[in-house]
């Protein structure tokens, strides 16, 4: 027997306790009975209603019309010995106009048999003080049992309760944000056809109790909790042994998913957490951050295992997180670490791209260093060399060095270079003044976690130097130089990623030195460097369409040194030496796409020991060679060497 009711009902002003007048359609499909005749006053609706046997298939749906009655309570189906099964009920208000129910809202409900298999939708409903139940059974199971709230303002929410046991119940709560088309496959809603496709929209909502199971504490009982959209408002939760946040793209960087106002705690002990991403999280990137759950009143959470907690895959590639409990215990939050499809706009990659700006960096600094101890000496002596020719002249004098160097920047680049340095200098006024070209080549290793890049530098600029004698064994040393630097990077990121950049960099350096005779043919050379490095920002396009996006980097450095010279013949010395560099700044910032990642920095504090050789040539004071070696330790740390000739002409 199939019956149509087309019931009126009109909202008062009542308060939370009493009867609420709604203005609205009942419409019952399968066998409907109702108690009393709605038009004798407050109704309670039910979809089957058997004193024996089952009472279940049935399909109850409220939405709002335009005649006027009391809703008191609905029940998909019930039967007092018999089972309540597969029932469906689904109630909907208008968006400014909620449907109050003053009692109960349940499912299935059943006295000894079963109430398993029911399913609730709930859009924008009010009240239902005596609770919401998915299923209700005194003595019998129930199981299965489906609860979907969207909307309103709910006293209780239970997903079923049973004297005996209560297993695979669930609660989902579409809060704020998501639309959801298709609830049959996204939400694994079982949806009578009539009803299918179900659209869901998601709306903020204020509820009291939110439990999975209620009645016996069976051993096999056990429920579930999925949170979508944001703006969930609840007194309390218990009883779920899992808990699903399904972020939706309506998330922002700072919302909160669920808020728990009640002042008990809310024990996560033993409950498997997970998030899964729903399609597509537009508006949130690396390092943002979302609150999954905050507790306002006195309660904290307790039991919570954030090393368990999983990310699923979803509708959507490539989403990783790190979810920590804040230190007061009121709060768990998500920082995104990864997002995408593209795996370029996870964290470690972002940096591994970034690494890139470090390496152009470590090689132009040092291009710096060689031109403040190898330029320099270079320039210093062909300057001296020509100017006891009695000519006034200038003097050539070429220096080429190289390294093999580790640079820590939170992860690690290994690099190899050569640096060669060739110009003029002469003797004003009693000070070498020279001018170089400088070149530098590279390659390297980057190695961030997991992800191995390597590519190769290039760097060419020019550079005026000097060394200034200021009387008593005071000397100044300086450098100013500009040029271009060039970087490739490549890397298999899950599939190939290359691209290459390009930017103009400028420097000036300063340091003061004051010499001091140790016996007949020894002397101390202590020194305090000053050493600045910019290189400019820039974009480069990588093959895979992604755009990066390199901010300038800023160097400055401190070196505090000192070498003990030896004469060993006239103009020909050997020595050694010691000293101690500290690196401010030097952070490589950039994005991918706009994504940042963390930044690699150079930052940090190296010691070297230095053993070197400046020699003239024995039958020919006019033409001289150098040569020196290098060790490093601490942020920077691998071996460097330099050769040097000069001539006098």
């Amino acid at each position: 027997m199939k019956k149509s009711l087309f019931i009126a009902l009109l909202m008062a002003a009542a308060s939370p306790s009493a009867l609420a007048f709604v203005v609205g359609t009942t419409h019952v499909e399968g066998y409907a009975a109702s108690d009393p005749d709605p038009a004798e006053g407050s109704t309670t609706f039910y979809g089957v209603k058997a004193e024996e046997g089952e009472a279940s298939g049935a399909t109850v749906t409220l939405s709002i019309g335009e005649e006027r009655y009391l809703v008191k309570s609905v029940y998909g189906g019930w039967t007092d010995s018999g089972n309540a099964a597969r029932n469906f009920v689904y109630a909907e208000g208008a968006i400014s106009q909620g449907i109050p129910v003053d009692g109960k809202i349940v499912g299935g409900q059943s006295t000894s048999g079963e109430a398993s298999g029911n399913t609730l939708v709930l859009y924008n409903v009010q009240g239902a003080h005596e609770g919401v139940y998915g299923g209700r059974s005194a003595s019998g199971a129930a199981n299965g049992n489906t609860v979907t709230v969207a909307g309103g303002n709910l006293d209780k929410v239970v997903g079923a309760y049973s004297d005996t046991v209560s297993s695979n119940n669930r609660i989902i709560l579409v809060g704020g944000g998501p639309s959801i088309p298709d609830s049959k496959n996204t939400l694994g809603i079982d949806v009578p056809e009539s009803l299918n496709p179900l659209r869901i929209f998601g709306k903020n909502m204020t509820l009291g109790e939110v439990r999975g199971f209620e009645g016996n504490s069976h051993p096999e009982s056990s429920a579930s909790l999925d949170v979508y959209g944001t703006g969930v408002s609840v007194q309390s939760i218990g009883n779920f042994t899992s808990v699903q946040f399904d972020l939706c793209p309506c998330l922002e960087p700072d919302m909160t998913i669920l808020t728990i106002n009640g002042d008990a705690d809310t024990d996560l002990a033993g409950v498997a957490v997970s998030l899964e991403p729903q399609w597509g999280i537009p508006h949130l990137e690396y390092g943002d951050q979302v609150t999954l759950i905050k507790t306002t009143g006195e309660g904290k959470l307790t039991g919570v295992d954030t090393e368990s907690i999983t990310f699923k895959k979803g509708r959507y590639e490539g989403f990783k997180g790190t979810v920590t409990l804040s230190e007061d215990a009121t709060a768990l939050i998500l920082t995104v670490d990864y997002i995408g499809n593209n795996p370029v706009t996870s964290a470690d990659a972002v940096k591994s791209v970034l690494e890139t700006r470090a390496q152009a960096t470590a090689m132009v600094n040092g291009g710096a260093d060689f031109l403040m101890s190898n330029g320099i000496w270079h320039a210093r002596h062909a300057a001296q060399d020509a100017d006891r020719q009695d000519r006034g002249a200038t003097a050539p004098f070429v220096a080429v060095g190289g390294s093999h160097m580790r640079h820590d920047t939170g992860s690690h680049i290994k690099g190899s270079g050569l640096n060669l340095a060739t110009g003029f200098s002469g003797m004003v006024d009693g000070h070498a003044m020279g001018l170089a070209f400088e070149y530098g080549d590279s390659s390297y290793d980057s190695y961030v976690n997991d992800i191995h890049a390597n590519g190769k530098g290039r760097s060419w600029g020019g550079a005026l130097l000097g060394d200034w004698y200021l009387g008593a064994g005071w000397h100044m040393d300086t450098v100013g130089r500009v040029g271009k630097v060039r970087t490739t990077y490549n890397a298999n990121l899950c599939g190939p990623v290359d691209f290459r950049t390009s930017s103009t960099y400028a420097g000036a350096s300063i340091g003061f030195g004051n010499v001091q005779k140790a016996g007949a043919h020894g002397e101390f050379d202590t020194y305090l460097r000053y050493l600045y490095t910019r290189i400019n920002g820039g974009n480069a396009r990588m093959n895979t369409g992604d755009s990066a996006r390199f901010r300038s980097v800023n160097s400055n450095r401190t070196v505090l040194g000192t070498r003990y010279l030896y004469a060993v013949a006239e103009n020909s010395r050997v020595y050694a030496g010691a000293g101690w560099m500290q690196q401010y700044g030097g952070g490589s910032h950039g994005t991918v796409d706009g994504v940042t990642g963390p930044s690699p920095s150079l930052n940090g504090a190296s010691g070297f020991f230095e053993l070197g050789t400046q020699l003239a040539y024995p039958d020919n004071h006019n033409f001289g060679f150098d040569f020196n070696v290098t060790g490093w330790v601490g942020t920077q740390r691998g071996v460097s060497v330099g050769a040097g000739v000069r001539y006098a002409f």
